[in-house]
């Protein structure tokens, strides 16, 4: 996707001074397809799929 980083720049920069989402609905499907993860330190939104946690074997 062309312009994705500066769509989540874009929606960080509102979210600072508004204090709320803008266009949640794409930030979703952008997370939906991979293109982007809500960042669970932050609560910001970073491109690219989430990472994967590593797995804690039970033995």
């Amino acid at each position: 996707m062309t312009h994705l980083h500066d769509i989540l720049r874009n929606a960080e920069t509102f979210h600072r001074r508004w204090g709320w989402w803008p266009m949640t609905d794409w930030l979703d499907a952008f997370a939906e397809r991979g293109l982007a993860h809500r960042d669970r330190a932050t609560g910001g939104w970073s491109p690219g799929p989430e990472p994967r946690r590593p797995r804690h074997n039970a033995g």
